[in-house]
């Protein structure tokens, strides 16, 4: 079993008057991109997460009319339940307001995490760092914001993975004539946020990418947490900076009972690497997306 911290749900700003801002999350539910195989594979749909349907908000296609049973899915016609919904109801919790906060973090134990798993894209950004544990992270040219205030060094309010994707040290190098930071569209290596993951090019890069996912129907390598512990994971840390990185160093340095837990704990191995050897595990992956994407 593997210990895993993620930050919590975060919902869509605009709830109720728009539906959550995954593309994925109703499609059976609207007519527009409604096929006949939403009655074969229900799936199609991430039913789970629904309370109670809105005919109004997610129309059924012909020749069904109305959700079945008051608010269930369209192709869930002879199903029904006591409170009229199909899942755990994430959207009644949004309408409540409850979009989740950046200070409760979820502990998930499960048979670790799959960084090569596709279904992890959705989580990424969301997937809880350990400050304590990593250094500050540089820009292409090695410089960093002032500590301790430098993790947030893309400005967005937190630390997440895409604040190491100039690092040299966590980057692979760039090929022959190609510049640090030039985008993917410009015929370098950088991309954020594209199907979830993040990725660069550093001429003074230093690590190949650990993991790969299916990127816009291409097998591709992309900076994961996976990268921040094979890299920092041994190291002694001062002041957001590396004191030293002997081999197989093993260093508390946040105190909290746990040597260099960058990304959660692995309770079965009690190592600082969640990550499964199963790289066909894709169960726990999609439920941190499910969580926290």
């Amino acid at each position: 079993m593997a210990g895993f911290l993620v930050p919590p749900i975060a919902a869509h700003a605009a709830w109720p008057q728009t539906p959550p801002n995954d593309p994925q999350f109703a499609p059976c539910e609207n007519a527009a991109t409604f096929t006949p195989n939403c009655y074969s594979d229900p799936g199609a749909d991430q039913w789970d997460m629904f309370g109670p349907l809105s005919d109004a908000q997610y129309p059924c296609p012909a020749p069904i009319l109305q959700h079945p049973d008051g608010g269930l899915p369209c192709w869930a016609v002879a199903a029904f339940d006591p409170n009229h919904m199909s899942g755990v109801d994430f959207t009644g919790a949004w309408a409540r307001g409850n979009v989740g906060r950046d200070d409760i973090l979820i502990a998930y134990m499960e048979g670790g995490v799959n960084y090569s798993s596709d279904s992890i894209k959705d989580a990424l950004d969301n997937e809880w760092l350990n400050k304590g544990e990593l250094p500050c992270p540089q820009r292409a040219d090695g410089t960093t914001l002032a500590w301790p205030n430098c993790y947030d060094l893309d400005g967005n309010g937190r630390l997440d993975i895409r604040d190491y994707v100039h690092d040299p040290r966590v980057n692979p190098s760039c090929p022959a004539g190609v510049a640090s930071d030039t985008p993917v569209g410009q015929g370098g290596g950088l991309a954020i946020d594209v199907e979830g993951t993040s990725r660069n090019c550093v001429s003074s890069g230093q690590h190949p990418y650990l993991n790969a996912v299916n990127v816009q129907g291409t097998r591709t390598p992309y900076l994961s947490p996976e990268d921040l512990i094979a890299v920092f994971g041994h190291c002694r840390m001062q002041s957001g900076q590396i004191a030293q990185c002997p081999p197989g160093g093993r260093f508390d340095n946040d105190g909290n009972g746990y040597p260099n837990d960058i990304n959660g704990w692995n309770a079965d191995r009690n190592n600082n690497d969640p990550q499964t050897e199963d790289m066909a595990y894709n169960h726990a992956p999609g439920l941190h997306s499910l969580l926290v994407g």
